[in-house]
């Protein structure tokens, strides 16, 4: 798994959370269908863009999974969910190629919890809020190299924690049908961008003509 964007609500009304999506994203239509082929290469380039393309579905543990396309923190989404339908909220991101996690918990309108880290890079990581029952002195679970223990906190992790809260993540779309939301796209994809790259490169003189 290369990327994994989602918010996740608890025992919201299924109808009622979908308008709201609709009216946060300006998305008017809906469809119900199989995974969408082109949703993996529809993540906006802008990661503070509100995503345009939604996939919506309701899942046997209680729980409303809602994957979209941007790497947008949705706080402000997540806030008034879990304020309007007194529920848990979680939000999630998983970008495995640039070893970059995210986890927010939400409750009443508040943020309570928030793990975020990029190992990929010289940052440290956001530990903010209180731990809960289950973790340990540092988010994450426990890894061994060399003899010596150490925290880390990944896709793993993630997981780990949202089958705390009775979650099970759906690694793989393709298994059910979704509620699927798309509406006008603001900004370039990252796959826009890069095809045009490529595009742009090959119009460049071989590199073993520079010398002529």
């Amino acid at each position: 798994m290369a990327t994994f964007t989602a918010i996740h609500v608890r025992n919201a009304d299924l109808e009622s959370l979908v308008k709201s999506v609709m009216r946060l994203a300006a998305i008017k239509d809906r469809r119900f269908g199989a995974y969408p082929e082109d949703y993996c290469s529809s993540f906006l380039s802008d990661e503070h863009a509100v995503p345009n393309y939604l996939l919506i579905r309701e899942s046997e543990d209680g729980w409303i999974t809602i994957r979209h396309n941007s790497f947008r923190k949705m706080e402000s989404w997540a806030k008034t969910w879990s304020r309007d339908y007194v529920c848990e909220v979680l939000v999630t991101t998983a970008q495995t190629t640039a070893d970059s996690y995210y986890f927010a918990y939400y409750e009443d309108g508040k943020q309570l919890r928030l793990i975020d880290t990029c190992y990929s890079t010289d940052c440290e990581m956001v530990n903010r809020g209180e731990p809960f029952d289950f973790e340990g002195p540092e988010p994450g679970q426990v890894h061994v190299w060399d003899d010596e223990e150490c925290y880390l906190f990944d896709l793993d992790s993630i997981d780990h924690y949202c089958k705390r809260f009775g979650l099970t993540l759906q690694f793989d779309p393709t298994d059910h049908d979704w509620i699927i939301l798309k509406g006008a796209q603001d900004c370039p994809t990252i796959h826009q961008l890069v095809q045009l790259r490529l595009k742009q490169g090959s119009k460049r003189r071989p590199w073993w003509k520079f010398w002529k």
